[in-house]
């Protein structure tokens, strides 16, 4: 009797499983926990002699910053997570999503075979709000209410709205929306995975979100169009115009600007009758190093 397998038993036997490419390792969020909080009454910062006032301005202070856009970066992963960094091309002249601020680098962990998506930031925002419970529960919608939110398109603001809670959604006070349509529409699908150029499918699905914000005091929305011929406007760009800014329409915000590189024809004005929002017409020069059209 022989004991031995031939070697093609043995690779039919023990065939190596196949590679299967999985999404990122998220850490799982750590379980809440139902005991009652200690509300820190010994800290003079809790103390009865502190007012609630004065401890308000100091969360501001330190969380908020309405001098600068705080641009909202998804990672590009797949793990749907979003990073955060405070505007380092203030005085950029280039459109807001070509600003620097939106790269984002690969490093190496380990051996050096694993690789991942990193949005840098060393401002340690979240440093205050994590030190202590009490602090995140008064201080939380502060630091959505007092910063000056950046979106690049309609896909940054959706990923935005998967991360942060209907409370804090209502809490955002300030936000800029800028992003790119190509034309002619023939040359570009309407379901585009990230931008340039913009997706006109996840579009309106965006300006709902917006809609929803109930907190929001003052938008801005830069809308670059751009013709990869140079032609001169036909029926089908009007008609582009139209389904752009026929959502932003039924946004109504206090302070509504809406910036465009061109001019509005007089028949997508007729069409989208009475406006809730202002148009600027603004040329903005474009950096071809980041996206060349």
């Amino acid at each position: 009797m022989c004991f031995f397998r031939s070697r093609r038993d043995h690779r039919l036997r023990y065939q190596r499983p196949k590679k299967v490419s999985r999404k990122p390792q998220v850490p799982p969020k750590p379980p809440i926990s139902l005991e009652l909080r200690n509300q820190q009454a010994q800290s003079p910062l809790f103390g009865s002699w502190f007012p609630a006032e004065l401890r308000i301005a100091i969360y501001e202070a330190v969380l908020g910053d309405l001098t600068r856009l705080t641009h909202i970066v998804p990672f590009s992963d797949g793990s749907e997570r979003v990073g955060r960094r405070r505007c380092l091309d203030t005085g950029c002249e280039y459109p807001t999503w070509q600003h620097r601020c939106f790269d984002k680098w690969w490093i190496r962990r380990g051996n050096g075979a694993r690789r991942e998506v990193v949005v840098w930031s060393s401002d340690k925002l979240l440093s205050m709000l994590l030190s202590c419970h009490r602090i995140y529960s008064e201080a939380l919608d502060i630091l959505y209410s007092a910063n000056h939110f950046s979106v690049k398109g309609a896909q940054g603001l959706l990923e935005m709205r998967s991360v942060v809670p209907d409370l804090q959604w209502d809490a955002i006070r300030y936000m800029n929306i800028s992003t790119i349509f190509l034309m002619p529409l023939s040359d570009w699908p309407p379901e585009y995975p990230s931008l340039p150029p913009e997706s006109r499918a996840k579009w309106p699905v965006a300006c709902q979100a917006i809609q929803k914000m109930r907190g929001l005091r003052q938008l801005y929305v830069e809308i670059n169009v751009h013709d990869a011929y140079d032609r001169t406007m036909s029926a089908k760009d009007t008609e582009l115009f139209v389904s752009v800014l026929r959502p932003l329409n039924s946004i109504t915000v206090p302070s509504f600007e809406v910036e465009l590189n061109r001019v509005l024809p007089d028949t997508v004005l007729q069409q989208l009758g009475k406006t809730t929002f202002t148009t600027i017409v603004k040329q903005r020069p474009f950096n071809p190093t980041i996206f060349l059209i």
